[in-house]
């Protein structure tokens, strides 16, 4: 007969493993970049950018879509004009 062993965690190590998974994926979804526009205006020779994210990858990228496209337009009603 073969010796088997079981291996079981504790509460404890079950959810400090679930918190630290949690942590990895939080971490992998918040290095990717923002939504940006970058701005420019000829006549001042100034550059802004409309940039959105949302923390720990939880936001809507279309919400995060239109609070940038909405600071764009706002801008160029000031006489920018989009650079990229």
């Amino acid at each position: 007969m073969a010796f088997v062993k079981v291996f079981r965690l504790t509460r404890w190590q079950r959810l400090s493993s679930s918190v630290l998974l949690l942590l990895m994926f939080c971490g992998c979804g918040s290095a990717a970049a923002p939504l940006s526009i970058e701005m420019h205006n000829p006549q001042t020779n100034q550059t802004l950018t409309c940039a959105a994210r949302g923390q720990l990858g939880q936001a809507d990228p279309a919400v995060l879509a239109t609070a940038v496209e909405s600071c764009a337009k706002q801008l160029e009603e000031r006489g920018f004009v989009r650079a990229n």
